[in-house]
């Protein structure tokens, strides 16, 4: 059974609660954003304290669209326009590709400064883990996602 797209979100936003924590965070689906701009890359959003922790989350359904969509996966996740940078895919998906291809996407990944990681059962949910940590990279990205923007200040004002 093919996991969706909406069901990685509960987990995804629990991996970077769980991993990155801060005093005053910010997840966000940034659905409105990709309907306003139809290259908007990312579909999920994390501020972890600070401007410059922005976590940008590419979710793949499957380990061969996370490699041939030219709109999403591994190519999309290269793009963002993030602190952090990361591709998130059903572990039984990765698992089945990654023996497929002998690795292809974690190697991609890891060279490109992408992080990866998988979505799999635990307990009586669901849970992420990390597969490849992302390179940090500096700069104030939060500008490019301008209802994110406006919900991080409202939120630092409030």
């Amino acid at each position: 059974m093919a996991m969706k797209v909406e069901e990685m979100v509960e987990p995804v936003e629990r991996f970077f609660e769980r991993e990155y924590p801060a005093k005053k965070s910010l997840f966000l689906d940034l659905e409105e954003e990709i309907q306003r701009d139809p290259y908007a890359i990312a579909d999920y959003a994390y501020i972890a304290g600070a401007r410059e922790s922005l976590h940008a989350v590419c979710m793949s359904p499957s380990y061969s669209e996370s490699i041939t969509d030219v709109y999403g996966g591994i190519h999309a996740s290269t793009h963002l326009d993030a602190n952090y940078s990361w591709l998130a895919l059903p572990l039984d998906e990765f698992r089945e590709g990654d023996s497929m291809c002998n690795g292809m996407l974690e190697d991609l990944c890891e060279s490109r400064g992408v992080g990866l990681m998988t979505i799999q059962p635990s307990g009586l949910g669901w849970s992420a883990k990390t597969i490849v940590e992302p390179k940090r990279r500096k700069g104030k990205f939060i500008k490019f996602y301008d209802g994110l923007g406006r919900t991080w200040n409202h939120q630092r004002t409030a």
